[in-house]
């Protein structure tokens, strides 16, 4: 990218390296590097390697810009993928969705399920539908049983429209 193109994007500030930052870049130059410290050696991309960089890069900026615009006309829906896989991910297929679900269930039922939003309420609900499912939580029987108190608790909770407080400020 372009210096012109980097500030008609994202200003002109820029923050000069400081005594600290040179003197690490001179004891970098110093080490040697073979044996341990060989990680240490930069190594200069190809031009190949640059110019999938930089498609990658253009088809990412192009992305995010229709994203932006579809949020501004109201119709963005984005899917419930997972970032760390690339893809949707069900109930047992991916150890840490499966704690995250848990850990954010018990956060909620912490607060009680107030303030929660009702795609919140029906993604919970949904991903804890398949009692038989494979998930990693099933294997601490501890905290298995508290997630199925949690979502008994859920289950029983009447939905409560959500207070514009606390939305986002994004809504």
């Amino acid at each position: 990218m372009s210096r012109s193109s980097y500030e008609r994007n994202w200003g002109k500030e820029y923050q000069r390296p400081t005594f600290w930052d040179h003197f690490l870049a001179f004891l970098y130059r110093l080490l040697p590097k073979f044996g341990p410290l060989r990680v240490l050696q930069l190594k200069t991309p190809t031009p190949e390697t640059e110019r999938m960089f930089q498609a990658s890069f253009n088809a990412t900026m192009d992305r995010y810009r229709n994203l932006l615009k579809e949020q501004g006309d109201g119709r963005l829906k984005l899917p419930n993928n997972n970032f760390d896989v690339g893809e949707f991910t069900p109930p047992g297929k991916y150890r840490m969705n499966d704690d995250a679900h848990a850990i954010l269930l018990d956060k909620l039922a912490e607060q009680n399920f107030s303030d929660m939003t009702p795609d919140l309420r029906a993604e919970l609900l949904d991903f804890f539908s398949d009692p038989n499912a494979p998930y990693a939580t099933k294997r601490n029987p501890k905290l298995w049983t508290k997630v199925e108190a949690e979502l008994q608790q859920l289950k029983s909770k009447t939905p409560q429209p959500v207070s514009a407080e606390a939305l986002p400020a994004a809504f």
